[in-house]
């Protein structure tokens, strides 16, 4: 019998031994759909394994000298510390708030986390392992294109300064990284149309899809016009149930989203509230912000705009299906950056990441597959080699040059690994004598953890930054985020001024009697229609998790039974507030 034949099949030989039962079916028939199919040997990889190491070694040498851990990755870590030790997800214990974008990078850490007890060199490392992943993926997956296909693919990332800065970090982008090189290198390298998809492979680009959504929501964007055409080209077909087995590989994200709604009491991030939902800020505010985000872009880390913009602008001339449909993913992302993510953070070239990977795979695929013009590939060849020599920051430059004015450019965009380096975030900062990050915020979080006082408003020296002084003060202090990213009550609460605000940073004022009530452990805040919200969110936050009066309190609070509460305090905050002269 050959490798794949099924034994029922006409003309298989007969077994002379006797056969087993049968089994259901059910069984059966989902057993033949997600079996893999027999296939030849894959071809080994254009790309000569001498030069692949050679770029790996390249690869290396670059994490490694500008490798950090920004001070937003310390904020997970805090939740990770505690998950570990026993406390819950939590960030001040015994209060459930969701304070990560990332669930999936979250639990990464925690599993990691469990067996190093140490997440500074633990955080990297995992980074590093992914980065080189996704090199070992890429030159597999371009295996049946030129061999030039993947070296230009990573000198146009390490090109670009975004990139190969969050590549370490300390945050969720080399593991969406990954997913988006594991989505799109089949999406767009498969011979065959797409219309004629297995289960399995449907299977296996919603389960992608589902994990990048778990690693963080907002970049399920760039997948959903590749799982709508394939829906599209199904549901034509009628092939409703190859649809409904694919509809399975949702079932990440909903169970995220399901334990976030019961845990948390909220299917968002406490996040999405602080930065976008309850801000007060107008929508033409954060276009302006969106605009500036891109042409800091520009200005600071030429390649990664223009790689965007030139690959979108190929795949609309090849007028290729899936080459189209990627570029649409590739201009979702963008104009959500624009119009919503550039104004959640201050970090140069954060959001940027994914789309630019992304951008470069289909740039790639563009010039080797559908439109093979030695114009064109001399071309992005030459623009790639010009950008790694002369662009203002290049990540092989052996010096780091400070962008703007000491790290620091318009609208508070900041320059982040520069200052994060400088001030000791950095591997290159190690000293045997000081415990890592070695950071003026993390020395103060320590001095705080050896004081009587419990409660403390705001970081060291009462700024806003929470990771480094958060994780250094230890699980038995209670620290109030004036920001709103690691409070249940502040993140709903709008700010007195909507003008006042800065990318990433969105100050509420604390209401009187708050520090008390959380000093104190019981409902203190002064205002009645603040006081009952804030019963309210304690029930959600604090009450036990399977009170039936704390579920009817989730289901009220998502359908914005107490959002008039707000609203009366607010108002009546604006009222009584001086007219601030705005410069």
């Amino acid at each position: 019998m050959e490798e794949g034949e099924r034994p029922d099949a006409p003309g298989a030989a007969a077994s002379t031994s006797p056969s087993p039962s049968p089994a259901p079916r059910l069984w059966t028939r989902l057993w033949w759909r997600l079996r893999p199919a027999a296939r030849t040997p894959s071809p080994p990889p254009s790309t000569p394994l001498a030069i692949f190491v050679l770029l790996c070694v390249v690869f290396v040498y670059v994490f490694v000298i500008s490798a950090w851990v920004v001070d937003d990755a310390y904020i997970t870590f805090r939740s990770v510390d505690n998950f570990v030790r026993g406390e819950g997800l939590t960030w001040n214990v015994g209060e459930r708030v969701q304070v990560f974008t990332h669930p999936l990078w979250m639990l990464l850490m925690s599993v990691v986390y469990y067996l190093t007890d140490e997440l500074f060199f633990t955080c990297l490392a995992v980074s590093l392992g992914l980065g080189l992943v996704l090199l070992w993926w890429c030159r597999r997956a371009l295996r049946d294109y030129p061999w030039w296909a993947f070296p230009l693919l990573f000198a146009l990332l390490v090109a670009s300064k975004a990139f190969m800065d969050f590549v370490s970090s300390g945050l969720e982008n080399p593991l969406s990284h990954l997913l988006i090189a594991l989505f799109y290198t089949a999406f767009l390298t498969r011979e065959a149309p797409w219309a004629d998809a297995t289960p399995r492979e449907l299977l296996r680009m919603t389960v992608l899809a589902a994990l990048a959504f778990v690693t963080r929501q907002d970049t399920v964007l760039m997948y959903l016009p590749a799982l709508g055409y394939l829906l599209v080209l199904h549901v034509r077909r009628l092939r409703w149930r190859t649809l409904s087995l694919a509809a399975l590989g949702l079932s990440p994200a909903i169970a995220w989203l399901s334990f976030s709604l019961f845990y948390y009491g909220s299917p968002y991030p406490n996040t999405a509230y602080a930065k976008a939902l309850t801000t007060g800020v107008s929508r033409s505010q954060y276009l302006k912000q969106g605009g500036v985000y891109l042409m800091n872009s520009l200005q600071w880390d030429p390649p990664t705009l223009i790689v965007v913009i030139l690959a979108v602008a190929l795949a609309i001339a090849s007028r290729a299906r899936t080459a189209l449909v990627s570029a649409g993913g590739v201009a979702l992302y963008v104009l959500y950056i624009t119009f919503i993510g550039a104004s959640g953070s201050n970090m140069s070239g954060r959001f940027l990441t994914p789309v630019y990977l992304m951008a470069a795979l289909l740039l790639i695929h563009v010039i080797a597959r559908v439109q093979p013009d030695q114009r064109a590939q001399l071309a992005v060849a030459a623009l790639t080699g010009f950008f790694i020599l002369f662009a203002p920051a290049s990540p092989l430059k052996g010096t780091y040059t400070p962008l703007g004015k000491n790290g620091t450019g318009k609208s508070f965009i900041i320059d982040t690994r520069f200052l994060a380096t400088r001030e000791g975030a950095a591997p290159s900062q190690f000293s045997r004598s000081t415990k890592p990050p070695n950071h003026a915020w993390y020395r103060a979080g320590l001095a705080f953890h050896d004081k009587p006082a419990t409660v403390q408003v705001g970081g060291a020296n009462g700024v806003g930054a929470m990771g480094y002084f958060g994780f250094a003060v230890g699980p038995r202090k209670y620290v109030i985020d004036p920001l709103g990213l690691c409070d249940p009550l502040l993140a709903r609460i709008p700010m007195k001024f909507p003008r006042l605000w800065n990318p990433g940073h969105f100050p509420r004022d604390l209401p009187p009697g708050y520090k008390a009530s959380l000093e104190q452990g019981r409902n203190l805040i002064e205002d009645p229609d603040l006081h009952t919200y804030y019963d309210k969110v304690r029930i959600i936050t604090r009450g036990p998790l399977f009170s039936w009066r704390r579920l009817q309190t989730i289901v009220a609070m998502n359908f914005g039974a107490y959002d008039g509460l707000v609203d009366s305090y607010i108002k009546r905050v604006r009222d009584k507030a001086k007219p601030v002269k705005v410069p």
